[in-house]
């Protein structure tokens, strides 16, 4: 689970963590024709297959916006892309509208994500399976140090502790809150923080 952290660090690497069939193929592509090292983070078994929008999609911005986006948007990547689909789903039941944006590429992440997604956003919430420092969250966190927009970033993944028990990925998921049901709760919280912030015009 510390995979995205270490490859992260070093120089020159670009990472891709695919959430679909389509991404998966599109970071083989690139990885292949690529000119420096690239680290492809692959799940093992089938791909469901998301939904962009977009009428053709050549995956150059290393990004998709999946859901439309809101004011309280979610980042996610690889498996957990799809997941924040179902999650969106079951909070637009109670009233929660989140946006949703497939990660593909952790690394380098454009200026367009910052431009279309951060400077557009008043709480953005990465949802990870790896380690909750230095993946995800903290490559979108140190993003949002760099725009003058007060966007704040919330961080959900697993505990930064090493994972020395063995089971299923859904026990890991239920026992790091990374299960539909613990997501939800946690993303509604955080949604409330924000819409009380919004309207105190914090």
């Amino acid at each position: 689970i510390h995979d995205l952290a270490v490859m992260r660090t070093l120089p020159e690497m670009t990472i891709y963590s695919p959430g679909d069939a389509s991404s998966t193929a599109a970071s083989a592509r690139r990885a292949y024709a690529s000119d420096g090292p690239v680290y492809v983070r692959l799940d093992k078994g089938g791909y469901p297959e998301l939904e962009d929008g977009a009428a053709a999609n050549d995956f150059s911005d290393g990004y998709r916006i999946v859901r439309p986006l809101q004011d309280v948007n979610i980042v996610a990547s690889g498996f957990m892309a799809p997941r924040a689909i179902e999650v969106s789903e079951e909070l637009a039941d109670r009233g929660i509208d989140v946006g949703v944006i497939d990660l593909y590429r952790v690394k380098p992440i454009g200026k367009s994500f910052s431009d279309a997604v951060l400077s557009t956003s008043q709480h953005v919430i990465t949802v990870e399976e790896s380690c909750v420092l230095g993946g995800v969250g903290t490559a979108v966190s140190e993003l949002a140090t760099e725009i003058e927009e007060n966007v704040r970033v919330a961080r959900i993944g697993a505990a930064d502790r090493q994972s020395i028990e063995y089971g299923s990925r859904e026990w890991f998921h239920e026992n790091n809150g990374l299960d539909n049901a613990s997501l939800v709760d946690s993303i509604s919280r955080i949604y409330s923080d924000s819409s009380t912030r919004s309207s105190r015009g914090a």
